[in-house]
């Protein structure tokens, strides 16, 4: 499609040279390598391309990344896509809309949003778009003190893959040659596969773990052993270090010393098909650039 010699075209893999450029506009943290991840990832649900671009000129003036995936709930198929990186150069801020329209060529697929700007936050919310996530909670692992782990027993390595259903296993395999971790717990009954990276941060000159969980897949078990759960990442990672989890995922009353922490602008979904406890950063941009 062109309009005033501004077009939109599909982006597959051989436009990251050219894309590239673009990208360093965000002054990001992410390097040359963790941009392309984002162009070249193999899971089931993925399309003949990675998202689309704006050429003016022969020159790219503009991008938006849509990560495709795909999850299983209850028997049934649900396609994923993942909006990341839309980025337009200033003086072609007008034409950013021709990107946006194009997702409306997928009217079965669940897009989401997990970190917008205001301002595509604002356009897509023009487009139908609903918030589904505006808070972390955030969980210290002191919480855990006086708390026994011996009813648990907790895997981190690829034999965890033998313990679960189908569907788990196919994310834990997709994500395990990724920067994010897999651990997996259990009791007797039920098991619990998370899925989660880690950061770094300066606290009143103390260095605190962050501990991000981007997939829980037994939101009860995660509740009924929190304690417990949070013993073990005391463990791994230290007395300061502290579990970020999206509200909608976190159950329990007050007993539990914790924080919240809001999200600004909301995390963003399209309304259609699944309950928004079903939406989730796994499959998105928050797994492959890490």
């Amino acid at each position: 499609m062109m309009t005033q010699d501004v077009s939109v075209k599909k982006t597959t893999i051989n436009d990251f040279e050219r894309i590239y450029p673009l990208l360093l506009m965000f002054n990001s943290p992410y390097s040359r390598e963790d941009w392309k991840r984002i162009f070249n990832y193999k899971w089931d649900g993925a399309q003949d391309h990675i998202g689309y671009h704006l050429e003016k000129g022969g020159g790219i003036v503009g991008f938006m990344g849509l990560v495709f995936s795909c999850r299983y709930r209850n028997n049934h198929r649900y396609a994923f896509c993942n909006m990341t990186s839309l980025i337009v150069k200033s003086e072609y801020r007008a034409f950013t809309f021709l990107l946006l329209r194009k997702i409306t060529s997928y009217p079965d697929t669940i897009f989401t949003g997990l970190g917008p700007i205001p301002e595509s936050y604002n356009l897509h919310r023009a487009q139908g778009f609903v918030p589904f996530e505006n808070y972390y909670k955030i969980l210290p692992v002191i919480n855990s003190l006086f708390c026994s782990k011996k009813n648990l027993f907790i895997d981190e390595s690829k034999n965890l893959l033998n313990k679960l259903d189908a569907e788990n296993k196919r994310i834990a395999i997709d994500h395990m040659n990724l920067r994010c971790k897999s651990i997996l717990f259990g009791d007797k009954e039920e098991v619990c596969l998370f899925i989660f990276n880690t950061s770094k941060q300066k606290h009143y000159g103390l260095s605190v773990t962050k501990i991000h969980l981007h997939y829980i897949s037994n939101i009860t078990f995660f509740n009924k052993k929190i304690r417990a759960i949070l013993g073990f990442f005391r463990t791994k990672f230290g007395f300061f270090s502290a579990v970020y989890v999206d509200k909608r995922f976190f159950l329990k009353s007050s007993w539990i010393l914790l924080f919240s922490k809001g999200i600004e602008p909301a995390k963003i979904r399209t309304k259609n098909y699944i309950d928004e406890i079903d939406v989730d950063a796994l499959y998105s941009e928050k797994v492959l650039l890490g």
